[in-house]
Order: C-alpha cells, then structure tokens, then sequence
C-alpha cells in the first residue's frame, strides 16, 4: 500500500456513528410528541458519510440525499417540493452506488488488459469507456425523473428501483472486495483472519446493511409503518434507513476509491487490516443490522427499540473510534518508514578570504 493510504472506512464510519448519536440525543431533549425529531436529525449521517468520502461525485450524491431528505422531514409536507427532491435524490444516491463500483471495475479490468495507460495508442478507449459509462448513468437520471409518478406511485415501483440497483451494486462491492482488493494476498501474514475470509466477513456485513436499511425504510419490505399510525416507530425506524444507507454509502465508495488506485497502480498490496478494531467494527455493524430487522419486525415498543439500538450506536461509536486510532497509528509508521533517514550534509567550504559587499 502506498505510503500515507488508508485503506480503512473506520475513520467515515466514526463520523456517521456519531451523528447517529447525536440523532439520538436530540430524540431524547425533544418532546415525545415532537413528529420527526429522530428522522429529519438523523439525516446528519448522510452528511458525515461525504466529508470523509475519497470519491468526490460519491460524496456530493451523498450529501445531496442526505440535505432534501433533512429538509422534507424537518417540516414533513407531502407532495411539497422538498418531499419530491427527498424521493428523487434518493434514487439518484442508490443508482450512483450501484455506478461507481462497476466503473472502477472496469477501469481495473482495463488496466490489467493493459488497454489504457500502459498503451498510449489506446488512449481512446479510455476516454470512450468514460463517456459511454457516464452517458448510461445520464440516461438512467433522465428515464427516472421521466417516469418520476410512475415509479414512486405505481405498485412496487421504488421497490422494482431498488432491486435493480442493489444487487448490482452488491454483486459489483462483493466480486472486487474478495478477488480483487485481496489480491496479492501473502502466503503468510501476522492477523487474525486470512484475508480471503475478512473480505467475505466485509461483504457479509454489508449486505446485512443492505437488508436492514430497506427492511427499516418502513414502505419496502417487511411490517409496514407509517407517520399517521406509528409515529414513533416510523422516526426511529426511518431514521436507521438514512444511517445505514449512509454505511453502505461509506463503504462502497471507499472500495471503489481503492478499485481505482489500483488501476492506476498506487495500491499495492490486499486491502485487509485484520487487527481487533477492524474486526470488531465490523461485527459490531453486522450486529446492529441483525438488531434493527429484528426489532422492527417483531413489532418491539418504539421506546424499548429506541433505547436498544441508541446504546448500540454508541458502543459503534467507540469501536469505531479505536479502529481509526488504530488506522491513524499504523498509516504513521508507513509515513515514518517510507521516509528513509538522508546522510548528513557535508559542511560548506571553508573559504580563506572574504568577498566584501
């Protein structure tokens, strides 16, 4: 790995912990009675999710989903404009996520073909492939703003959306995390888990998110919920959609920022930490997943879930926490041992005479 390159989601995933926290905390000085406190706040782990992002357009479609969807249910007006940017940037953020990882997947298929850099007389194919792959995204906005009423009010129109888009980009995140960013992976190394196995834990996790985040959404899958008849289990459970939307958000974009280094070849060696933080980061997340589905379906008290899934937040937040210390600590000393100590200068010659000026 290249010297001062992290190839961690700990340090994003801190920050979008913590607005989750901080979702929670401002449930708790509300009333009980205030609608939406936990849903409009918790669009805060959008945001964090895109100050960390390495993939700039990631970090604006992120960002842009999180800001309508904050401003629709701070104010929570149905067909005003807000609520339709909310649906609509939202349908833009999940296309995007499905886009980026088979962008830099084919950008890494490219590069080891040797059909781009390596070969200046196939410039061309770079920049028609870029052209081509941002020319299908286009067409995929134009066709859903187009068909904007058909898709959000026809019978499992947003569905049919998200199960076109997730499992692309699932099965995308899944194929490059486990036989491409682990690649090469030593015949032996100091960890926990070989790396094969931590990409498969990696990708287990995030489809986990995946599930729990649509499951949550309250409309998709699962009980249904709804503002005028479970209003507080419709805030806790909607806002747990923007936070792990916010997750995968997180870690897609990373693994397709780390796809693209190493096409350009800045990324060297298997993504893989192996380390007890990491680790536990990771279970910890799988975890909350399990938690949210479960609670959810099974129909446990608004408050009781509240409570549960807040101190889960938290213990998240400490191990995330670790993990990024852990990261930052470890990117110190690649930094220390890429900088190899420099021979002393030699002293300047002494001169027997001076030049007056």
């Amino acid at each position: 790995m290249a010297a001062g390159s992290s190839t961690s989601f700990a340090p994003s995933l801190t920050l979008v912990a913590l607005a989750a926290v901080g979702a929670h905390v401002a449930r708790l000085a509300a009333s009980r009675d205030s609608p939406h406190v936990f849903a409009a706040v918790s669009n805060g782990a959008y945001l964090c999710a895109g100050l960390l992002c390495p993939l700039d357009d990631g970090a604006l479609a992120v960002m842009l989903a999180g800001a309508a969807s904050l401003a629709f249910h701070a104010q929570y007006t149905l067909g005003a404009y807000a609520h339709t940017l909310d649906i609509a940037l939202g349908w833009v953020l999940v296309v995007h996520l499905a886009f980026a990882p088979v962008l830099a997947g084919a950008r890494f298929v490219a590069a080891h073909l040797r059909l781009t850099d390596n070969n200046p007389q196939w410039w061309w194919l770079r920049v028609v492939g870029r052209i081509a792959f941002y020319a299908a995204l286009g067409t995929a906005f134009v066709l859903m703003f187009a068909l904007y009423d058909s898709v959000y009010h026809g019978d499992g129109g947003q569905l049919v959306l998200y199960l076109i888009a997730a499992p692309i980009a699932a099965l995308a995140l899944a194929v490059e995390r486990v036989f491409v960013l682990t690649q090469p992976a030593p015949a032996e190394r100091a960890g926990l888990l070989h790396p094969y196995a931590e990409a498969a834990l990696e990708t287990v996790v995030v489809l986990l998110a995946v599930a729990a985040g649509v499951t949550a959404q309250g409309e998709l899958l699962g009980r249904s919920l709804t503002h005028e008849q479970q209003p507080a289990a419709y805030d806790l459970f909607h806002g747990q959609w923007h936070i792990l939307i916010a997750v995968v958000a997180t870690a897609a974009y990373q693994r397709a920022y780390d796809v693209n280094r190493l096409a350009r070849g800045e990324l060297e060696h298997c993504v893989c930490h192996s380390n007890a933080a990491e680790l536990a980061l990771l279970g910890g997340l799988g975890v909350y997943a399990v938690l949210v589905i479960a609670l959810k379906e099974a129909g446990v008290d608004a408050g009781a879930s509240e409570a549960v899934l807040g101190v889960a937040m938290l213990g998240l937040l400490g191990i995330g926490a670790w993990a990024w210390w852990r990261d930052a600590a470890a990117q110190r000393a690649v930094a220390f041992a890429a900088v190899a100590p420099s021979p002393p200068s030699p002293p300047p010659p002494q001169r027997w005479f001076k030049i007056a000026l």
